[in-house]
């Protein structure tokens, strides 16, 4: 890149910082934390019990959807040998893909919830309903443009941007190819992810750095345990399982280019805004705005796109 091209990328990223990404955080810095307020109050929750044995049913039918999924891309011969995506089949890939972790999600919800016999345990509540959509909002205006602009320099400076999903659909460039992917995207993978990071994985790991749970406990607990003495105030317990939370997610994303760098961003302020209000209502809105550029994007392209 010369050094023309590098100025003009300069300027470009500096106007985005100075209209989009900056205004949203001087107002948090004026109205928060210059008069020492949280950026969110802590909202009432219920206590989880959710244990090992809890993230162990999630994370198995989880990558189990998976690997299912795969195993349409197999039997279908979506790939070729030496000729790349087979664009015919690409529609019910992105099909297969979607209903796979949506039925996934589902089940290891259905089970969980018989075994807990509580939804706001699994961080599903549905009280406050207002408040929620508009903090997940007001997060995804704060959030989403600082996570794109990680996401452009990234992908200029590293490497660039990959998804199966997504690269499917450009291979075949068609209305339902775009539908089937809209869905796998940003409905499927922003409902599913979200349960499993943030209701499940966060909710478990918060336990744990809360340390004041008996050990045996964290690998079974049933519903009528409580904690046995007062949770650790420390900056670990705080933020100790939204990191660790953040770095599984990111993690999930390798092979997507560099996009774990921006995700593992993406996913700090989804654990933050999830335990705050102790629902993934915000979260899930968070996730589907960010996926829904990524698709208006594909829509654009599609509409660009020749009419064979």
């Amino acid at each position: 890149m010369d050094s023309y091209a590098l100025i003009s990328l300069a300027v470009v990223g500096l106007t985005c910082v100075c209209l989009f990404i900056a205004p949203p955080w001087i107002y948090l810095f004026i109205t928060r934390t210059r008069r020492q307020r949280p950026l969110l109050k802590q909202w009432e929750q219920k206590i989880s019990r959710t244990d090992f044995l809890d993230v162990i049913v999630v994370v198995v039918i989880y990558l189990t959807s998976q690997a299912i999924a795969l195993l349409v891309v197999v039997e279908l011969d979506v790939f070729s040998a030496g000729a790349g995506f087979n664009p015919i089949l690409i529609t019910p890939l992105n099909s297969a893909a979607g209903l796979s972790v949506m039925a996934g999600g589902l089940v290891a919800f259905t089970l969980v919830y018989l075994r807990r016999r509580d939804l706001r345990v699994l961080r599903v509540r549905f009280d406050k309903l207002g408040k929620q959509a508009l903090i997940g909002l007001a997060a995804t205006a704060c959030v989403l443009p600082s996570i794109l602009l990680i996401n452009g320099v990234v992908s200029i400076f590293v490497t660039k941007y990959s998804h199966p999903v997504i690269d499917a659909f450009l291979s075949e460039m068609s209305l339902s190819a775009l539908l089937s992917t809209s869905f796998t995207v940003c409905i499927a993978a922003p409902l599913v992810e979200e349960f499993v990071f943030r209701g499940v994985l966060l909710s478990f790991l918060q336990r744990i750095f809360d340390r004041n749970w008996p050990f045996e406990t964290l690998i079974f607990c049933n519903n009528t345990i409580s904690p046995t003495g007062v949770e650790s105030t420390s900056i670990t317990s705080r933020y100790g399982a939204i990191v660790v939370t953040s770095v599984l997610f990111a993690g999930l994303h390798i092979g997507q280019g560099a996009a774990y760098i921006p995700l593992f961003f993406l996913a700090l302020a989804l654990g933050y805004v999830t335990q705050k209000t102790g629902s993934i209502l915000p979260a899930i809105i968070m996730h589907v705005s960010l996926n829904s550029l990524s698709t208006i994007t594909l829509a654009w392209t599609y509409l660009q796109s020749p009419i064979v």
